[in-house]
């Protein structure tokens, strides 16, 4: 009678290893989707929230820099102000590196409120879905990728980042070659 207890318990307690171990396994399947570095990339048309649609073919040969974030992420909100000047930099400079946001906001209007608010001018589109499927699901805000010239993700990494990292992404658009 002893013994029937205690196999119960080592059922349990496999059954909850087993529990644990599925629940680890798919809590991991997102990294597992994201695009790998040196990949090629297909970029979605992604509609900007003045209206227009910025159409993938005309980013062709270009390298682009996708910055996917939220208002009501922290993170977001300590690093966004280095991405409107690294924005600045890139317009004065007339480099070829294109910036393009992405919000996840559930409501539109609650970024444009967050942008207005503090004077933020790159682009933004609320396409993350396509965006999602074209560089694949990775945990974590905020989230940047950058796409060379010949359409290979060279960089995919979340989190917040310093300021001299986001400016240092100005290297991308240099004419002498991508920079990794």
């Amino acid at each position: 009678m002893i013994q029937q207890p205690r196999a119960g318990l080592f059922g349990a307690v496999r059954w909850l290893f087993i529990g644990v171990l599925i629940g680890l396994l798919t809590s991991l399947a997102p990294v597992a989707l994201a695009q790998t570095v040196g990949k090629a990339v297909v970029l979605p048309n992604l509609r900007l929230s003045n209206g227009t649609v910025l159409d993938a073919a005309s980013l062709r040969g270009q390298p682009v820099l996708i910055y996917v974030w939220a208002s009501w992420c922290p993170f977001c909100a300590r690093q966004t102000p280095y991405y409107q000047k690294l924005h600045e930099h890139l317009q004065a400079s007339k480099s070829p590196l294109r910036l393009i946001s992405v919000s996840i906001d559930k409501r539109p209007e609650d970024a444009m409120k967050y942008m207005n608010e503090r004077g933020y001018t790159f682009p933004v589109s609320f396409d993350a879905e396509p965006i999602s499927k074209a560089l694949g699901s990775r945990p974590g805000l905020p989230r940047v990728y950058v796409i060379d010239r010949q359409g290979r993700l060279v960089v995919s990494q979340a989190g917040e980042l310093f300021e001299e990292d986001i400016a240092a992404f100005a290297r991308h658009g240099e004419s002498t070659g991508d920079k990794r």
